[in-house]
């Protein structure tokens, strides 16, 4: 019995260990700039301004910026904010995921109404994209969702359609089983 202990401690001590190693090990190599993950912020307004200051000014993210989705606003791609291109229009992201092997796509629209997120959140659904909204107040204190912080700026995870760490291990022993 004392033995069965002693393995279920080691065990436990083992895994905290790996993953604060791995966490680190991530960290540093983001921080670098050697592991980033493709974003693309959908909006054009202050919300959106304020999500690329977070992501250029905290490389330790681990980001890599493709451009903006405007909202709505069908057109030619133009300049947004700070030299940053808008690369099209909402109806534009399952393109612009697909071309651009597509991350994490952070919806920074709070002032768009529940139809339009709607709308905005089918387009860009995709097995392998993490979508990030950037929420309003209401949506804060709304339970359901998991929440994530960019630097300081609260985002809401509404599907985090990647595995990560130990959920990507279980799943590949699975699927080899």
């Amino acid at each position: 019995r004392l033995m069965i202990i002693y393995a279920w401690a080691l065990g436990f001590s083992l895994v905290i260990a790996g993953r604060y190693i791995l966490h680190q090990l991530r960290g540093i190599l983001q921080s670098q700039g050697l592991v980033q993950d493709t974003v693309l912020v959908v909006g054009v307004g202050d919300a959106a301004k304020l999500v690329v200051n977070k992501i250029m000014g905290s490389s330790f993210l681990g980001y890599r910026l493709l451009g903006l989705v405007a909202d709505g606003m069908a057109g030619n791609p133009a300049e947004g904010f700070d030299g940053w291109p808008i690369l099209g229009c909402t109806e534009d992201l399952p393109r612009l995921i697909d071309d651009n092997a597509v991350d994490e796509v952070i919806i920074a629209m709070p002032e768009a109404d529940d139809e339009e997120m709607l709308r905005v959140t089918s387009l860009a659904h995709r097995e392998r994209v993490s979508l990030k909204v950037f929420p309003t107040l209401f949506e804060i204190m709304a339970a359901g969702v998991s929440s994530d912080v960019l630097g300081g700026l609260p985002l809401l995870s509404i599907r985090d359609g990647v595995s990560h760490g130990w959920k990507l291990t279980v799943k590949r022993i699975m699927d080899l089983a």
